[in-house]
């Protein structure tokens, strides 16, 4: 009997280490689910238009999934860019991630859009932005997540369905210009209705 082998009842059961196939190629896998929920038009995005951001100043963008909606927002993607750039530790860009927000000022609304361009289905949820020289948020939210980057350039948070936001809540992520200089600052969503 050797170390791999398993004793069951006087009988042994030796593993099979060698995997019999007939494939010559890669084996790929697709996570069938977010393949079909795409040609099934359930995946929705949106994007800010590029928009001034002073130094020192935010802009946010938030998501809600209202609480007549019936789906839950899986959210698989935050992404934007900005022009802010600086060479100094001291200044930077920071993205903050929270859940339930408040924002402190009336945001101007976005169109969601459908990733199927064929299918007739709509977002549940709403959207919108601010851009403010000070907090855009009421109260002190938890960020829930932070990215900082010392130079100008693209934000990519891929969150992969991992972030969940049920009915009667919301998603807000808010850039902070914390440079000496305006940037040019945009950010967009990609999240799937289940």
């Amino acid at each position: 009997m050797s170390n791999d082998d398993i004793l069951i009842d006087h009988a042994i059961l030796r593993p099979n280490f060698k995997i019999i196939s007939s494939a010559k190629e890669p084996v790929y896998i697709s996570d069938i689910t977010l393949s079909n929920s795409a040609s099934k038009g359930l995946f929705y995005t949106l994007s800010t238009p590029a928009l001034n951001t002073l130094a020192k100043g935010y802009l946010a963008l938030q998501l809600t999934n209202p609480s007549t909606s019936t789906k839950n927002v899986y959210l698989m993607q935050a992404s934007g860019y900005t022009t802010a750039l600086s060479s100094s530790s001291s200044n930077y860009i920071q993205a903050d991630i929270y859940a339930n927000a408040s924002l402190n000022s009336t945001a101007t609304s976005l169109t969601t859009h459908n990733t199927n361009f064929g299918s007739s289905n709509t977002s549940e949820c709403t959207a919108g932005y601010l851009v403010k020289s000070t907090t855009p948020l009421s109260g002190s939210p938890t960020s829930i997540a932070t990215l900082i980057q010392n130079t100008g350039a693209s934000i990519i948070i891929n969150l992969g369905g991992s972030y969940i936001v049920p009915p009667g809540y919301n998603f807000t992520i808010v850039i902070f210009n914390n440079t000496s200089n305006q940037s040019t600052t945009a950010l967009g969503l990609l999240w799937l209705e289940l």
